[in-house]
């Protein structure tokens, strides 16, 4: 029986992806409520939006690393799923490295990077190890054998994770200010660029820092810093990135990179030839061999106002809020696997647990990663998808919230010792976004991010096309070209829920600068409480709590400071520093009144003329109309800019009354609306 059940199991972790068209259609969205008068009937918007598919380059970094090719050879699976000779085990008891190695017939590795087999005699209740099972044996036959052992608590698959990134990054053939890149094969640093304060070379380019208020955050910061005693002066968050590892000789990445820590972590117990689980960068003189890595953590902390290049979110005024170590558990880049790979680096439940597991020993307060399982499963050249993410069966060892629970397991007890995971929702790979479930960001304490356009209607379906979305998500961040440093010393556009999560990141460090004990669920109520709202008044699924907004969620977080003592300043002048700080415009009546200039009549029409303050972006003009002293309705709405409007069809020697709103959206990417104008009232002949 336990037999059947482990092979139904394995095949459902075998990841699939929809091909089912996502179409959506846009609401009409009134005024918000503090301008709606009456209950309105639309009578005549009926509007869709068109949701089209990327095409954008994908350019696949070339490995240079042999040994990890090999590497990655063994570690692939006809399934795509999981490594086939490998499984995550957990103990019941307290048990010896040899005892273990009977118990599971293999080798034994500890996932932990600060504890091997070789170096522990014991491997403690409860702590992950990875092992090699028989060749010989399927998945199934591996796990309903570990399963039936007393000593084993637990096992599952070594399942394969992929980066969130299958448009790959736009290279731009820019180089740094000395007109050349940095020599990745050189383990030195460069020379550090001094900080003049010269506002960086491709900030015009970073549309994404107006959208969510960065600089007007950074500013705040700054003038809580002025205050003696009500801010700490450098003091770094710390930042992991768990991802392909970080360029330590970009030009750009010298100041907010924490070098020491950035390391290697894969597990292995089947290559003996494989270097050590933990490998530093700097002692091995290596290069990652991925750019996507790099291009994530730029977004985080690339150094600000060198006059270079770009400058992270969380870099601020003074390069002085955040320190980021670059792990990277990845192994491959995959050029060679099958095709629902996308030429995309892997990496396996125990690596990123072993990854996990070194931030936290290393003192990140913030962890962010761009990846996801794979979620697709071609089959006779076409995609699938079979909602298995959930699954019970009569055996406790079974009984999973999710397949892959020690990944879960592992991110649940980061956040518990106050650690914020945040992680992108993942994109589609057919070009559409999907609701489907998308691991880690789906985990319930993960803060998951879902990727917009750059978009001018912020009353629109925002989303970028192949971004996930859905109530599993939280918030949205920018996700079309986006600046980044790449591999090479240069610079490039970088897209999807990847480079959208980052700068969710790099707004949460800017948080705990003002307030480093905030615990993750306060980092996510106030992120998704001062999002900018986008498409419909409050959530929708396209968006969740709207898009990101740093000047927003650092306010909030230093009001909730000093409400509850923990800064050294007044209310008094903390609301002088956000007056002085806050962006121009940051939500609601930022039109003038519109102004029904004048009403003509005939005997079954009157036509309307009227003047308005032209918002960058128009969204509509909407015309409401009461018949006599009746209520008011939405008559007509128009999408252009126009200034005149004939209404026939009316009585005659009526008398009827107009007023108007307009609405649209900032340059920033804000919703902005009008009051009403005053009501006017005329009669028919």
């Amino acid at each position: 029986m336990k037999k059947g059940i482990a092979w139904l199991i394995a095949i459902l972790m075998i990841p699939t992806v929809s091909m089912t068209p996502v179409s959506f259609a846009a609401d009409e969205t009134d005024a918000p409520d503090s301008i709606v008068e009456e209950t309105i009937v639309d009578e005549n918007e009926n509007e869709a939006v068109e949701d089209s598919l990327d095409n954008e380059d994908v350019i696949a970094e070339e490995s240079e690393e042999a040994e990890i090719a090999t590497f990655a050879e063994e570690k692939t699976s006809e399934n795509g799923a999981f490594v086939d000779n490998e499984v995550i085990v957990v103990f019941e008891n307290d048990i010896t490295v040899e005892e273990a190695q009977t118990v599971t017939e293999g080798e034994v590795e500890i996932i932990s990077p600060e504890k091997t087999s070789e170096e522990s005699e014991v491997i403690e209740s409860g702590e992950q190890t990875l092992v090699a099972i028989d060749e010989n044996k399927t998945m199934e036959e591996a796990l309903t054998e570990l399963t039936e052992k007393e000593e084993v608590a637990y096992a599952q698959p070594n399942f394969i994770y992929e980066l969130d990134d299958p448009d790959g990054i736009e290279e731009t053939g820019e180089t740094g200010e000395n007109g050349e890149p940095a020599d990745p094969d050189n383990p030195d640093d460069p020379e550090e660029p001094e900080v003049t304060n010269r506002i960086d070379k491709y900030r015009g380019d970073q549309w994404y820092f107006k959208y969510i208020d960065a600089q007007n955050a950074w500013d705040l910061v700054d003038a809580l810093r002025e205050y003696e005693g009500a801010l700490p002066k450098d003091q770094r968050v710390k930042v992991a990135t768990i991802d392909t590892g970080v360029s330590l000789t970009h030009e750009d990445l010298q100041k907010n990179i924490d070098k020491e820590h950035c390391v290697q972590t894969i597990v292995s117990v089947s290559n003996e030839e494989y270097p050590e689980p933990i490998v530093e960068y700097s002692k091995v003189e290596k290069q990652p061999w991925h750019s996507h890595g790099t291009n994530v953590t730029s977004v985080i902390a690339a150094t600000s106002n060198n006059g270079i290049g770009i400058a992270g979110v969380a870099a601020g005024n003074h390069n002085d809020i955040v320190s980021v170590m670059g792990i990277n558990p990845f192994y491959d880049d995959n050029r060679d696997q099958p095709k629902y790979y996308t030429h995309q680096c892997s990496a396996t439940t125990a690596d990123i647990i072993a990854a996990l597991n070194y931030a936290r020993d290393n003192g990140a307060q913030i962890v962010n990663m761009s990846m996801g399982h794979n979620n697709t499963f071609k089959y006779e050249g076409r995609y699938e998808y079979r909602a298995s993410d959930y699954y019970d069966t009569d055996n406790p060892k079974y009984k999973l919230e999710h397949n892959d629970v020690e990944l879960k397991r592992t991110i649940d007890e980061l956040v518990d010792s106050n650690i914020t995971v945040i992680c992108s929702a993942g994109n589609d790979v057919t070009g559409k976004g999907d609701e489907k479930d998308w691991y880690p960001s789906d985990f319930e304490s993960t803060i998951s991010v879902i990727a917009l356009e750059k978009y001018k209607n912020a009353y629109d379906i925002t989303k970028k096309s192949n971004s996930n979305y859905g109530a599993k998500k939280d918030l949205s961040a920018p996700g079309r070209d986006i600046r980044v440093c790449t591999l090479n010393g240069d610079y490039g556009f970088a897209n999807n829920t990847s480079n959208a999560t980052p700068q969710v990141t790099g707004v949460a460090a800017l948080m705990l600068t003002v307030d480093p004990n905030l615990t993750p669920e306060e980092i996510r109520d106030i992120l998704c409480s001062t999002a900018t709202g986008l498409y419909n008044s409050g959530w929708d699924k396209y968006t969740c709590n709207g898009m990101v907004n740093a000047y927003g969620a650092v306010a909030e977080t230093t009001k909730r400071a000093v409400a509850a003592g923990k800064l050294n300043i007044s209310e008094e002048e903390l609301n002088t520093i956000l007056e002085q700080t806050r962006p121009t415009a940051l939500e609601g009546k930022h039109l003038g009144t519109p102004k029904i200039t004048k009403v003509t009549r005939g005997k079954k029409y009157l036509t309307l003329y009227w003047s308005y303050s032209n918002p960058k972006y128009l969204y509509k003009i909407k015309i409401y109309r009461a018949k006599g002293n009746g209520s008011f309705k939405l008559v007509k709405t128009f999408t252009k800019k126009t200034t005149k409007w004939k209404n026939t069809g009316l009585k005659r020697k009526t008398k009827y009354r107009y007023k108007i709103v307009v609405y649209g959206t900032t340059s920033t990417g804000k919703k902005i609306w009008s009051p009403y104008s005053s009501i006017v009232t005329k009669k028919t002949k």
